[in-house]
């Protein structure tokens, strides 16, 4: 299984938000990256190729968690 993540910054300055750093926990394994920042348009594009044993299915809920400027964001990812 290859991971990746993609952030979109949906606000109106994308100059404000700075370095921050994110981390995803599945049953799978813990993964993120630190000291990372948006592009000029407001993107964050990351994969890797390390793999993983086992599957995600519809029923897990991987708890991604975003920190930035000592504040710290935990959202639960649901399949709709």
């Amino acid at each position: 299984m290859r991971r990746s993540i993609e952030l979109e910054y949906r606000g109106s300055d994308v100059s404000n938000i700075g370095e921050f750093e994110f981390a995803v926990q599945t049953k799978l394994g813990k993964w993120g990256q630190s000291i990372i920042e948006l592009d000029e348009n407001g993107l964050y594009t990351s994969s890797d190729s390390a793999k993983f044993k086992g599957v995600l299915t519809e029923k897990d809920k991987p708890v991604f968690t975003i920190s930035r400027n000592d504040n710290e964001e935990e959202i639960i990812l649901e399949s709709k």
